[in-house]
């Protein structure tokens, strides 16, 4: 299993990955430090936890308007909204497999 480096609010963190997976991974982590950078910007530095947290909210709040707005193109059924479970509940699981490996850093 490969491991990296990623670097988010100027510190870095080892985190293991599946094959292939490390590109995917550098540009999850640019987003998210590319968030936190915006915070700091707007609120002066907070500790990493909060940071992190206000980070997640922000991009959770994209990722629903994003599937709200793509739902709101198609027609409304009860497959629209099994789908919109699926995806957020895929969603939920890659974030804490990514918050897991976080953690085992």
């Amino acid at each position: 299993m490969p491991e990296l480096t990623l670097t988010v609010n100027s510190r870095n963190y080892d985190v293991a990955c599946g094959e292939g997976e490390e590109p995917h991974l550098r540009r999850l982590a640019e987003f998210i430090d590319s968030k936190i950078t915006a915070i700091v910007g707007e609120d002066g530095r907070r500790g990493d936890t909060r940071l992190l947290l206000m980070a997640t909210l922000l991009i959770a709040d994209e990722l629903f308007e994003a599937k709200k707005n793509t739902l709101a193109e198609n027609t409304a059924s009860d497959q629209d909204e099994a789908a919109e479970t699926a995806f957020l509940s895929d969603a939920a699981k890659r974030l804490e497999a990514i918050a897991a490996r976080i953690a085992d850093a």
